[in-house]
């Protein structure tokens, strides 16, 4: 081959290697929920296996890479500038970052539904139907978690709020009537209740303090990764590995994918 075509393949296989390079992207997938289930290890956890299960109905030029951080850090640093956040976060819902018009951010598909709810002692059980029943009680949260109407009654002086480290500190204390009643997600409180041997010392309101879907976030800029991402939340209903995860982690049929 003659010189100068040689040159002349090489530099067309460079700009072909430089636009498929610059046509891949991989995208930072944010989970802020760091203990079981949604992480377990590396492999193990909804956390792991969603961003598994979506990279395989992906575009094959966006790649997510589960980055596993704390609420706080996630809110002061990665989200203290949303017009600049291009990366997702998985797991969350408007309100939990302020977004209540989604003007914010943008919003994948309900991956599933969850519900916030209120556990007490099976001694001294709590069923709620309206906030004033907390009044005066010892209520058991978590730092840098935000708990509807719970938190004005906190600040209020109305009741009392001690945090602990985590969800599972938290059943203890209520299970030996160190707290009246603590709040975390069914999907946590499944796990946990079940890991810690403390279900037949609980007891579930039947109705819960909230409910809501868990979405992904998208950073406003990413209009493309919107519509891949609910293309591929679209293939997750068939998808085996998916459904397998889910009836192990959160298997009631009244929780399962869907919502608004």
């Amino acid at each position: 081959m003659p010189w100068n075509s040689a040159l002349r393949l090489c530099g067309a296989l460079l700009s072909l290697f430089a636009i498929s390079s610059a046509a891949h992207a991989d995208v930072d997938a944010f989970n802020t929920y760091v203990t079981a289930p949604f992480v377990i290890d590396d492999q193990q956890g909804l956390a792991p296996i969603l961003v598994d299960r979506l990279n395989a109905h992906l575009p094959a030029h966006f790649e997510l890479k589960l980055n596993n951080v704390p609420r706080k850090r996630f809110t002061t640093t990665v989200l203290a500038e949303p017009g600049r956040f291009d990366g997702v976060a998985l797991f969350l819902a408007p309100d939990f970052v302020g977004d209540h018009d989604q003007t914010h951010f943008l919003w994948s598909k309900p991956l599933f539904m969850d519900c916030n709810l209120i556990v007490s002692s099976m001694q001294a059980p709590l069923d709620y139907l309206r906030p004033d029943q907390f009044a005066g009680l010892h209520f058991g949260g978590v730092p840098d978690h935000h708990y509807m109407q719970i938190d004005e009654m906190a600040a209020a002086g109305k009741l009392t709020r001690e945090d602990a480290p985590d969800e599972g500190a938290n059943l203890k204390k209520v299970a030996a009537r160190h707290l009246d009643f603590t709040v975390m997600p069914f999907t946590v409180y499944r796990y946990t209740s079940k890991a810690l041997n403390l279900g037949p010392h609980l007891h579930v309101s039947p109705k819960p303090l909230d409910c809501f879907a868990r979405r992904i976030l998208i950073g406003r800029r990413n209009q493309p990764l919107l519509k891949a991402i609910n293309d591929a939340i679209d293939l997750l209903q068939p998808d085996a590995q998916w459904n397998k995860a889910i009836a192990h982690y959160h298997p009631e049929p009244g929780m399962l994918p869907g919502g608004s």
